[in-house]
């Protein structure tokens, strides 16, 4: 049995989301003879992590190698980010627990979790975010700086 209906039993079963829903959410493709879909699929949430907390960080955690976009950016953070980037690490740790003990049920709940809290309670921050990145760059007015004359 091809690996895509091996998890549409087990997601029946335990009452996952559907992998469909699981690749739209998490920008994945399960490939129907893969040898482990558990770790497929896993592997696809954890990369949509990693991108969202690399995102996430440049804007939170202003430090002296930061761009200037990123000083500029981290005015417009909506408030409620932080809360959102908490639970992403709650996630980020959940994988790796699973990844150095790997067990069917930690898998599910893994699976169920994630697509749960990042439907949510991640996603809305995330799309919150980047229009206000796009909205405060469609309105960015360079200041004018003062002109000296050094003829």
């Amino acid at each position: 049995m091809d690996s895509r209906k091996k998890y549409a039993e087990i997601a029946k079963k335990y009452k996952l989301p559907k992998l469909e829903n699981l690749e739209r959410v998490f920008a994945f493709k399960l490939s129907k003879d893969s040898e482990d879909f558990y770790f497929d699929i896993i592997k696809g949430i954890e990369e949509s992590i990693i991108y969202a907390r690399q995102v996430m960080e440049n804007i939170l955690f202003i430090k002296e190698s930061s761009s200037q976009s990123q000083l500029y950016e981290s005015k417009f953070m909506n408030k409620n980010l932080f809360n959102a980037y908490k639970k992403l690490m709650e996630l980020k740790w959940k994988y790796r627990k699973i990844y150095f003990d790997t067990r069917e049920k930690d898998c599910n709940d893994f699976i169920r979790e994630s697509y749960n809290i990042w439907t949510k309670e991640i996603k809305n921050h995330l799309v919150e975010l980047c229009k206000n990145m796009e909205n405060a760059w469609k309105s960015y007015r360079k200041r004018q700086e003062k002109q000296s004359y050094f003829g």
